[in-house]
């Protein structure tokens, strides 16, 4: 312990007492005025500290400066900005001199470690893409309304044979209703690569560069003018079998779901590790319906999909029978462009209006202060992951836990040139060494062979140190 003494009367007794419980500025701080306790402060906590004298009532000030000439630090004590002289001549703490090399190892290391830290969810991440066993299938879940009307232009799930990958590959497409002839034409921004579409047959070719599943989105129109859009998923085999002991989706297709009605369907899968988990890793599904992790169950109850608000004041032109020039103008401003035969009718399943253009159905409800406008028919293209249980991310970042503590506690000695660094850290990982061998613990061989590294530039600057 140093203890460090001033007085600010005539006397020899001192006022004001700073205590050091440590070796150096690093410990437990203690700060006396009068026999008051001024503060107390822990291990990495400084000592400047402005207050009053309890007798006397003068301004003090404590703080480190600088002795002169040198990197060493001094605490020293202002009375109205004057300084007060130490009565003890108690040699202040010794500062770091650090070498180099001590400087840069450190700060390296320290540096890695605060990018680990900050990177772990990438970490883990990098480590599933490399590790994890999984399988990912490709769906499209078709949702519609409960009440259709009859002979309206209806594109259902479409019940498409699996592919094979490089081999030539046809399929059709399927629609009801409508006034036949129908025109099919693919939606650019989702079509795959390669893949051609009749216009007047709705027959697919295709030829499967890689074995992942395909989607592809589309539109139908047919002889009277009214359209429909669609989606597809092509299950994709690969030519030949990875791994045979890797998890697979058994499942191909999903049945259709309809809004307001409950929906569930069992995800199937097999191979692996079982436990599995399932998770939808993109796409997305209706609102109300998610994928059970445990089981792969996919329910819920499906509700209409928001595509916009409309301004409460247009809820005077939702009257029965065709659609207002104001409402249509409305929704154009929206992006939505009605048939000319556009007409409103009351919602069926509850409060609300129901548009019906051509084939589409569109669902206006209302709110406290806007109207909300939904489609009530769609399809969410999606892909479900199917993970097994043979592996676990922790199990590759366990095994640096103990020489990431050990090497962060073993560097504060480093810096601060204390031989105790190096005293605390060969022995640690002569133990880490000892612990792998016996296998009590999970420890990296990498993270030891560093470590040992690390310490050799301590042992090579510990005359340096105290």
């Amino acid at each position: 312990m140093r203890e460090f003494c001033w007085s600010l009367s005539k006397e020899e007794n001192p006022d004001v007492i700073l205590r050091l419980h440590g070796s150096g500025w690093i410990g437990h701080k203690t700060l006396l005025a009068c026999q008051r306790l001024i503060f107390e402060r822990g291990w990495f906590q400084g000592i400047e500290c402005r207050f009053t004298h309890p007798d006397t009532g003068d301004r003090l000030l404590l703080r480190c400066v600088r002795v002169d000439g040198t990197a060493q630090w001094r605490p020293a004590l202002f009375c109205h900005g004057k300084e007060v002289p130490e009565l003890t001549g108690v040699e202040p703490p010794p500062a770091a001199k650090r070498p180099r090399s001590i400087a840069v190892v450190t700060g390296l290391t320290y540096l890695c470690m605060l990018m680990a830290v900050i990177m772990l969810p990438s970490i883990r991440s990098i480590l599933d893409a490399l590790y994890l066993q999984h399988a990912d299938r490709k769906f499209v879940l078709t949702a519609t309304e409960p009440n259709l009307p009859a002979g309206a232009l209806t594109i259902g799930p479409q019940d498409l044979p699996p592919a094979t990958q490089g081999q030539l590959y046809h399929a059709q497409l399927h629609a009801t209703g409508g006034t036949p002839p129908y025109h099919w034409a693919p939606i650019k921004k989702s079509w795959p690569a390669g893949m051609t579409l009749d216009p007047v047959s709705g027959e697919l070719t295709y030829t499967p560069p890689n074995r992942y599943d395909s989607i592809g989105s589309f539109q139908l129109q047919d002889a009277a003018g009214a359209t429909a859009d669609g989606a597809f998923a092509i299950v994709v085999r690969p030519a030949k079998l990875l791994n045979k002991n890797w998890p697979r989706i058994d499942t191909v297709r999903l049945p259709p779901a309809v809004y307001g009605d409950p929906y569930e369907y069992q995800l199937d899968g097999t191979g692996g590790v079982p436990p599995y988990h399932w998770e939808k890793l993109t796409g997305e599904l209706p609102s109300g319906v998610s994928i059970n992790k445990s089981s792969g169950a996919i329910s819920g109850t499906p509700e209409p999909q928001a595509r916009f608000k409309l301004e409460a004041s247009m809820k005077e032109q939702l009257k029965a029978g065709m659609v207002g020039e104001p409402l249509r103008i409305a929704l154009a401003d929206q992006g939505l462009i009605l048939s000319g035969a556009a007409r409103i009718s009351l919602a069926e399943e509850g409060p609300g209006w129901l548009i019906t253009s051509g084939d589409h159905r569109y669902l206006v409800t209302s709110a406290a202060d806007h109207l909300q406008l939904s489609d009530y028919a769609g399809y969410y293209p999606f892909t479900a992951r199917l993970i097994d249980s043979e592996y676990n991310w922790t199990q590759d970042v366990v095994p640096w836990v103990i020489p990431f503590v050990v090497t962060a506690v073993c560097l504060l000695g480093f810096w601060n040139m204390r031989r105790w660094g190096v005293a605390l850290y060969v022995p640690c990982i002569v133990g880490e060494i000892i612990v792998a061998a016996v296998g009590l613990l999970p420890i990296a061989i990498i993270a030891i062979v560093l470590q040992s590294l690390i310490s050799l530039v301590g042992i090579a600057n510990y005359g340096r140190m105290y």
